[in-house]
């Protein structure tokens, strides 16, 4: 029996190391993403491919890209969220340096 249980425990911290990993790595290509994403928050429009038109596709005329409505990019998936939040964090810690800068200024006074 402690044969089965010692085999059975190998398994288990063989699966565990392999979820540890998979956790790992999707943290980092998560992590990846979000930094992409602040820095380039715009995609290529996947209709126009950036060039602004389209072709209709019944009367293949040339009009304007009904998708990105003719600006040629597209906002990545999370950019909005993910400015939003940054532009939170930095107003919050200008707030926090404001407070202290006047509360130094009343212990000086």
């Amino acid at each position: 029996m402690s044969a089965l249980a010692a085999g059975i425990g190998h398994v288990l911290l063989v699966i565990g190391g392999l979820l540890a990993r998979h956790l790992l790595a999707s943290a980092a290509l998560i992590a990846a993403y979000c930094l992409r994403v602040l820095i380039s928050p715009h995609k290529r429009c996947g209709r126009c491919k950036g060039t602004r038109v389209a072709r209709h596709l019944l009367t293949r005329r040339l009009r304007r890209c009904g998708r990105c409505k003719g600006y040629g990019k597209h906002q990545r998936l999370g950019a909005r969220a993910l400015h939003r939040l940054r532009w939170h964090v930095t107003s919050e810690i200008a707030a926090l340096r404001e407070r202290r800068s006047a509360a130094r200024e009343e212990e000086q006074a």
